[in-house]
């Protein structure tokens, strides 16, 4: 597949592609903007038409033309973003201008910016350049300037050979060295006839020289910034030779020591091997005692065997013995189990006469707070009683000062008041006696109360009492059963409990 050029001078103007680049791509563009004469320019190779939009937008009509549709595509995009009337004045489209055949009249400027060095025949490109520019009009060219090892680049311009292309049809006004470009305006001849020598004149040439040195000061600059780069990778080189190198020292050592730790292992599994023979021959020995020992073992079972059958017909006699007294305790236990019930039952009969008098206790014990709560009662009533009849005391004695003071006086409402007193204190004695017998009836009430409440305590004493012996007993009956236990587990750790177990435990053996 053939490899596209393509150009990308909007986003290198955007700043996209590097600040530098950003500002050798604006200080170009703005010359070639600046050079521009009239309203109506061709723009020959317009890239992504940063030029055309520049111009469009101070009211020049614009035709921008570029073989790379991508190209075309970009600058399109771009231009929707401007203002209608900059829409209007700039046609894009993808065309190759040596086949242009839509050109209408004559251009008064013409822009050749970055194109003539792909151009494999220069003359016939710039004849038809010529024909399109107005006879007054002006050409703009920028070539790269110098060396340029771009893949599409079919030759390299300095200041002879350009001139020589463009004085075939053009007159050169002005040369200027923009970095890395050349910038040249020319205007169009009437004739192919060559001019004088004003591209070599002494200003131009200090220019080319001085866009020389800018050059090779760069290039210099690049040399000392690859000669940096060059000892920064040589100083990270060495390091890297001397780790390898000291990584190499390190595996030697390390193997060395391998071979040691291996020479060390070989001597012990030379060791190993040695204790391995005698270790076999010690074997051979232990099989050698071991075969001994089985035949004597052979003689000791045949001795045991005998044994055994003497103490077998022992066994089955204390057996036999054993098991009438095993017999006989069980009885004795089962006995105990049964007392312990009947001793169990009774407790909880006990234990429910005890609940119904601990119930009659509680209800004595409300009555009791009852009754305490009347004996307040009448107490409190009996000192409202005494409150009033001090009070009528304290009448008495008021009306006596009362009847000294008007004895003389009125002799008669004395008698008079006398009987009216003696009448209210006959009232007062009646209204007091009932009180008093209802106080003493009560008193009464609450002694009869308390002795019956002492005849239930009594009773519930003896209650307890009996509860106590009947706890007594059961008491006993355990300690009974725990001796029956002792007794029954001492026959069991025996010597001839043992031996009835080893006995039942060979006639298994025997049986399986």
């Amino acid at each position: 597949m053939i490899k596209t050029p393509l150009d990308r001078v909007t986003e290198a103007y955007e700043g996209n592609m590097g600040e530098d680049f950003r500002r050798k791509t604006r200080s170009r563009v703005n010359w070639i903007v600046n050079q521009v004469k009239g309203t109506k320019v061709l723009d020959i190779g317009c890239s992504q038409g940063i030029i055309p939009i520049i111009l469009g937008r101070e009211g020049k009509t614009i035709d921008a033309l570029d073989i790379i549709k991508e190209s075309i595509d970009y600058a399109k995009e771009q231009l929707k973003n401007e203002h209608t009337s900059v829409q209007e004045n700039i046609n894009f489209r993808v065309s190759n201008f040596m086949t242009e055949t839509e050109l209408e009249g004559q251009y008064e400027t013409v822009l050749m910016t970055e194109v003539l060095e792909h151009i494999s025949d220069p003359e016939g490109f710039l004849k038809k350049v010529h024909d399109h520019l107005a006879p007054e009009g002006r050409l703009v060219v920028t070539v790269p300037f110098g060396i340029n090892d771009y893949f599409d680049h079919k030759r390299t311009y300095f200041l002879t050979n350009l001139d020589e292309h463009l004085s075939e049809y053009f007159t050169v006004e002005n040369f200027e060295f923009l970095g890395g470009w050349t910038g040249v305006v020319c205007t169009k001849k009437s004739t192919s006839k060559r001019r004088g020598d004003k591209a070599y004149s002494v200003q131009n040439v200090k220019k080319l020289e001085s866009s020389f040195y800018e050059v090779q000061r760069q290039l210099l600059n690049k040399v000392e910034d690859l000669q940096a780069t060059l000892k920064t990778k040589n100083d990270y080189i060495k390091r890297l030779e001397n780790q390898r190198k000291e990584k190499d020292e390190n595996r030697s050592r390390e193997l060395e020591q391998k071979n040691k730790e291996i020479e060390t292992l070989n001597e012990r599994l030379m060791d190993f091997a040695g204790e391995l023979k005698k270790k076999d021959k010690f074997i051979r020995e232990q099989q050698k005692s071991n075969n001994d020992l089985l035949s004597q073992l052979q003689d000791l079972d045949k001795t045991i065997e005998s044994a055994n059958k003497k103490v077998e017909s022992h066994f089955i006699a204390e057996s036999r013995k054993l098991e009438k007294e095993s017999s006989q305790k069980d009885k004795e236990i089962a006995e105990l189990k049964h007392q312990l019930k009947v001793y169990q039952f009774k407790e909880e009969k006990h234990q429910v006469s005890h609940i119904s008098k601990d119930q009659r206790i509680a209800k004595l014990e409300e009555s009791i707070a009852l009754k305490n709560d009347q004996i307040e009662e009448l107490k409190e009533s009996l000192s409202s009683r005494d409150d009033h009849i001090e009070e009528l005391k304290v009448s008495l004695d008021t009306r006596d000062h009362q009847i000294e003071a008007l004895k003389d006086e009125l002799l008669e409402e004395i008698t008079q008041t006398s009987t009216e007193t003696e009448t209210d204190d006959r009232e007062e004695a009646v209204n007091i006696d009932p009180l008093l017998k209802q106080i003493q009836r009560l008193k009464s009430d609450l002694s009869n109360s308390l002795d019956n409440e002492e005849s239930a305590l009594q009773q519930l004493i003896k209650e307890i009492d009996e509860r106590t012996a009947n706890e007594h007993r059961v008491e006993s009956a355990e300690r009974k059963l725990a001796n029956v236990e002792r007794k029954y587990l001492a026959l069991k750790n025996s010597k001839l409990g043992k031996l009835t177990l080893k006995y039942w435990k060979f006639r298994n053996r025997r049986k399986a």
